[in-house]
């Protein structure tokens, strides 16, 4: 229980500090520099941290394991870091598309993109908890490792990037490209009120979806195994769930409304995944309750395959 509060404690700023990330790219550093702050200032650090607190005697100066320095970076490096390049990253991609003239793609980089960050998901799960069998400091420095490297090749990058001047629009724009937007109604632009209401709608989406390493987990703990399934690895279900949606979406949804001449709005997106996402929870509060009447009648475990079915 103590390991699933710090890790909600975690998530909760690393979810928090994106407003902040936002901030620093609109008003201070623009998009590119306010990612390069977000990881080398926190990001690195605390994954170099949380990798050198796993070894005591080492150059923390402790002869155990310092808890004290593990927490400093799992409770404010790492979900500083995080939180401010979670703030910029997908937008500072979706930049490098001109918003009105390639609009189609901005919105295949975005279902791509969060493809491709499960894609690394999964790879972790598998991988990370294999090498943390015989070496759990070699296991925590692989995305460190794996971080620095993504570090030097988006510097690498860098010249050829399409990048915002803070407190202002895009510094790169065709002719045409500034032309079609001078066409543009006052009335088509998004309003404050509107991107407010999807703001909203993305915290019951949040509190949802970090019960997943947390809350869901420790309620599996409680219950029967299935076979070879335990319950820390059905995790990985949570990213190989995106990977099957997204290519679901990408390649015949999305296209299906297309032919049909439907526009879903981004609203509508949010509101059907936060509704199944709610259904989520009412299951998990269904067998939080089986769990409790199954112990109380016979004083053992209820197993995972009855809720599975």
């Amino acid at each position: 229980m103590d390991a699933a509060s710090l890790v909600s404690l975690s998530t909760a700023v690393a979810y928090t500090v994106p407003f902040l990330g936002g901030i620093l790219a609109d008003k201070y550093l623009g998009d590119c520099k306010t990612i390069l702050f977000g990881v080398i200032c926190f990001y690195l650090p605390g994954l170099f941290v949380i990798a050198s607190s796993t070894t005591p005697n080492w150059w923390l100066g402790t002869k155990e394991f310092n808890v004290f320095a593990y927490k400093v970076a799992l409770l404010f490096l790492w979900p500083m870091g995080s939180g401010i390049v979670k703030a910029v990253v997908n937008v500072f991609g979706a930049r490098q598309f001109h918003p009105i003239l390639q609009r189609s793609l901005v919105e295949a980089f975005y279902v791509q993109f969060y493809m491709i960050i499960n894609v690394g998901a999964v790879v972790g799960c598998i991988i990370i908890p294999v090498v943390a069998r015989t070496n759990v400091t070699a296991a925590y420095t692989i995305p460190f490792v794996l971080l620095l490297v993504a570090v030097l090749c988006f510097v690498a990058g860098s010249k050829r990037y399409v990048t915002a001047v803070p407190g202002h629009q895009q510094s790169h724009q065709t002719e045409a490209a500034s032309a079609v937007e001078a066409e543009i109604d006052d009335t088509d632009k998004p309003k404050f009120i509107d991107v407010a209401k999807i703001c909203a709608l993305i915290i019951p989406f949040n509190v949802i979806y970090v019960q997943l390493p947390t809350t869901f987990m420790v309620q599996g703990a409680v219950m029967k195994p299935f076979g070879f399934i335990e319950a820390p690895s059905l995790d990985i279900l949570d990213s190989l769930s995106v990977l099957v949606s997204g290519y679901f979406v990408s390649t015949m949804f999305y296209p299906y409304l297309a032919r049909k001449g439907i526009k879903m709005s981004t609203g509508y997106k949010f509101s059907l995944g936060c509704l199944i996402g709610s259904s989520a929870i009412l299951w998990s509060l269904l067998v939080e309750h089986l769990i409790h009447a199954e112990y109380v009648r016979s004083g053992e475990k209820i197993s995972e395959h009855l809720v599975m079915l």
